[in-house]
């Protein structure tokens, strides 16, 4: 009996897989499927008079990214995009970043300066609501410049964001747009 029940279990085991994207338009979920492809979230820390500040980036950890924030359709976002050294390199330059969604074909593309960071995350503007934690080290926590982009998200759903640096590609990110007062995805 015991040899049955491992056969039926291994059967069962094998036989479940996770759905891929195509499998996910074809049984309805595909909006569930590409928010879990979202780019994740993650923590920096900054100094500021003798208080330590939290910062939720979401995008590539020490790569690449934004100030968290949600991303509501047809609003105007400000977006201040934070970027690590690459070795002893420190990202400067024209910032490109084109979001285009896959659901509607809809692209375009917007433009800002990548400059020093001297000027600490804090002082950025106040779209957000940085955190005191107590101190935590970390060599590579702190961003090596940084820039603001303006963009429109026109329809909701996940959107693509790739990241240029002086016509260099950086990276890509999904990020998810909702309607004014829905819930945004978040992992």
């Amino acid at each position: 009996m015991k040899s049955k029940k491992a056969v039926l279990f291994m059967l069962l085991l094998t036989g479940l897989t996770m759905p891929n994207e195509a499998d996910a338009d074809e049984i309805g979920f595909a909006s569930d499927y590409q928010a879990l492809h979202a780019a994740p979230t993650f923590t920096i820390t900054e100094q500021v008079k003798d208080v330590m500040m939290l910062h939720v980036v979401r995008g590539e950890e020490r790569k690449f990214g934004f100030i968290d924030k949600p991303l509501v359709v047809d609003k105007e976002t400000v977006l201040e995009w934070l970027f690590w050294r690459k070795g002893e390199e420190i990202p400067l330059g024209e910032l490109k970043v084109t979001a285009a969604q896959a659901g509607s074909g809809m692209s375009h593309t917007v433009k800002g300066e990548v400059i020093n960071g001297k000027t600490p995350i804090e002082e950025l503007p106040k779209t957000y609501t940085p955190q005191p934690v107590s101190f935590k080290s970390g060599g590579n926590d702190v961003p090596a410049s940084m820039a603001t982009t303006i963009l429109t998200f026109t329809e909701t759903g996940i959107w693509d964001l790739q990241i240029f640096i002086n016509d260099e590609f950086i990276g890509n990110m999904k990020v998810s747009v909702t309607e004014k007062g829905g819930s945004v995805i978040d992992l």
